[in-house]
């Protein structure tokens, strides 16, 4: 009876070795995917970090629209639309991308899970009820006639946080 015997050489960086690490790869591409992702056209929103959000509460946020301008003078940001976002890594980008650089735009459709509005009255107040304990932005669009007579306009931010219960007074500026 005659055979042959196939020789292996063993080798780091063999066979066994490409299987150990392929399977090190996957197992830790899973653990590193938030969990409960939403897709959507801007990326992916992560639920978990949106779940406290949803819940009832009952913490409160007031506070006042003044925007200071330059040469001293200030004013009230009156009976405007004021929002009320989650600090939440979508959130965190908005801030930074839009309204920290001065642009003037409103958080886009993608944001909508959780947020509430208001509009502010003729000094510049608004009041958020029955909020739950959180961080939280406060972002209101305003404009005005600066010194030499041109309509200015720029997103004024405030930032609070509450916890259940607790009530937060912030000044919203630009």
């Amino acid at each position: 009876m005659t055979g042959s015997i196939a020789r292996t050489r063993r080798s780091p960086g063999g066979g066994w070795f490409r299987a150990l690490a392929a399977a090190v790869l996957v197992a830790g591409s899973f653990c590193a995917c938030p969990q409960n992702p939403a897709i959507t056209g801007h990326g992916i929103l992560n639920q978990q970090e949106y779940a406290p959000y949803q819940l009832p509460g009952s913490a409160v946020i007031d506070g006042q629209v003044l925007v200071r301008v330059q040469g001293g003078g200030q004013f009230y940001g009156a009976d405007g639309e004021v929002l009320l976002l989650p600090r939440v890594t979508e959130t965190e980008r908005y801030v930074n991308d839009v309204v920290l650089p001065g642009q003037m735009a409103l958080p886009g459709p993608h944001m909508n899970q959780v947020r509430w509005a208001t509009t502010s009255d003729a000094q510049g107040r608004f009041r958020f009820d029955g909020l739950p304990a959180g961080s939280y932005y406060v972002v209101c669009p305003v404009a005005w006639v600066d010194a030499s007579g041109k309509t200015a306009k720029a997103m004024a931010i405030g930032q609070a946080t509450v916890a259940d219960g607790q009530r937060a007074t912030v000044v919203v500026t630009r």
